[in-house]
């Protein structure tokens, strides 16, 4: 017969020892009869498990997967190690993807250690289905690494929204003994652990609950035949609040020069020009939707920027740090975007929203280029068809006395973003199609063959025409003038 945990009123099993619910050690009385219980993973596992009564029950929050911590594990490799978690489904024929994301910090004699893959993603199957999540860490000294950020993402396959859960208290330790202070031991030993206060403990888990049996559940549960020595210890998390987007982010650079970004909203908008008006390479205009939310870069990317992260100014305008950084090719912004990404990924402090989930940075699409440039306008520039306006929105041959200005002097659009027309080129990610014909559609990226790379918004020596929010201008990859430029987009899982 089927009971509830007196703890977090889950359903219990009968002969169930532990609450899967909470991790509670359920009394004699509060046991059905036992009963042989399969391993997990293995075919006989895939029975109802408890806090689940039945497949249209929902599950108590952080019980949609099992998520765990490996303990007690001797590593092989002396100057590197491991952190490995095992998420398991809970949930009875129902298959989701898993992505894991954590940032290390080193504690005690650590030099500062983060981890080399905070990021990985698993499919899990079915009920019981588990997967080993191993992200690496270096070099290697005694001490403990505290896990400032873990959360945890679910996506139902077939179903509801993605659940995020996170730890309830950010305590999640590690401790790794030097195998050179360790007796007997030639290898590395790592072991895991909710590292709070009894006080604390009793606040997240209830005041009732045999604490020390919390601690050492996953003794109980091996990762496979034949390795008793590991042990896997179970990870209270809870549902993270779901929060709105912040509309700007910050991205500090190495020397704390920083990228500033504007949110743009998801929707939709007409992209080139209609008939009568513009190039042959702005027809058809045809509708695009933009289905996520994203970020783009306040300002094209200054000298100063560019130098923080490339350690060099290939400019032929070197006149002020606030300068937009101009002579590159499309190879080098994209050099550029790798670098940022790299940067980001191996720095948890370099983003003003860590919990944000980072899905690339790159140099934006023609079609996100121009969404954001025209800031739900239809007309020749963001601000209007008057030509005449332009002298407060963006530098040209008129206003710019043959050469650059430092950004962010002019008028921005209605979505804040500055210089987008005139000032420098910017390159785009897509390649030149001669028109756009059989275009449209959800966050097109361009054609997937051509020899010449897209440039969008003008620059200091064009004519007024040339700075339309729908102009196109493309050329070689590998070509630089003092004309071109470029800006940074971040796409990130808009779902929190």
């Amino acid at each position: 017969m089927t009971r509830q945990c007196p703890h977090c009123q889950a359903a219990v099993e009968p002969g169930d020892s532990f609450c899967v619910g909470c991790g509670a050690r359920l009394m004699p009385e509060q046991q059905a009869p036992a009963r042989a219980e399969p391993r997990w993973g293995s075919p006989a596992a895939r029975v109802e498990p408890a806090g689940m009564a039945s497949a249209s029950r929902e599950p108590p929050p952080g019980s949609e997967v099992l998520v765990e911590v490996e303990t007690n594990r001797p590593y092989l490799r002396r100057h590197a190690s491991l952190l490995r978690f095992r998420v398991t489904n809970m949930r009875p024929e129902a298959a989701c993807d898993v992505t894991i994301r954590m940032c290390l910090q080193g504690q005690g004699r650590f030099v500062e250690q983060e981890a080399r893959d905070r990021e990985q993603t698993c499919r899990l199957r079915g009920l019981g289905d588990p997967h080993i999540f191993a992200l690496a860490f270096w070099p290697l000294e005694a001490g403990e690494i505290s896990v400032e950020d873990l959360r945890v993402t679910v996506q139902w396959i077939h179903g509801s929204e993605p659940v995020a859960l996170e730890l309830p208290d950010r305590s999640l330790f590690v401790s790794v003994t030097d195998p050179a202070l360790a007796k007997d031991s030639p290898n590395v030993v790592i072991s895991g652990g909710i590292h709070i206060d009894i006080h604390e403990l009793r606040d997240v888990y209830g005041s009732d609950v045999d604490i020390e049996n919390i601690l050492s559940i996953n003794a109980q549960r091996e990762a496979a035949s034949g390795q008793a020595g590991i042990a896997w210890q179970p990870i209270r998390l809870r549902r993270a609040e779901r929060k709105p987007l912040p509309a700007e982010l910050r991205i500090v650079l190495p020397g704390g020069t920083a990228i500033d970004l504007r949110r743009i909203p998801a929707g939709a908008f007409t992209m080139g020009s209609p008939d009568g008006e513009g190039r042959d390479d702005e027809h058809p205009a045809h509708r695009v939707r933009i289905a996520r939310d994203f970020y783009l870069a306040k300002y094209p990317v200054t000298q100063a920027q560019h130098q923080a992260l490339m350690g060099a100014n290939p400019s032929k305008f070197p006149i002020s740090a606030r300068h937009p950084v101009d002579n590159v090719s499309w190879d080098d912004a994209r050099e550029f975007c790798r670098r940022l990404r790299a940067h980001l990924a191996g720095s948890c402090d370099a983003l003003s929203e860590p919990s944000i989930g980072l899905e690339d940075v790159a140099l934006p699409s023609e079609a996100e280029w121009e969404y954001a440039c025209r800031a739900g306008s239809e007309t020749l520039f963001s601000f209007g068809d008057d030509r005449r306006q332009l002298e407060g929105y963006g530098w040209f041959d008129k206003n710019s006395n043959r050469t650059t200005h430092p950004v962010g002097q002019l008028k921005p659009n209605a979505w804040g973003l500055y210089d987008v027309h005139g000032n420098v080129w910017e390159w785009c990610g897509d390649r030149h199609a001669p028109d756009y014909v059989g275009c449209g559609g959800d966050d097109p990226q361009g054609p997937v063959h051509g020899d010449r790379r897209v440039l969008r918004g003008g620059s200091w020596s064009c004519y007024a025409r040339d700075c339309r929010s729908a102009r196109r201008h493309a050329v070689a990859p590998g070509e630089r003038t003092a004309n071109y430029g470029f800006r940074v987009v971040l796409r990130v899982d808009s779902r929190r």
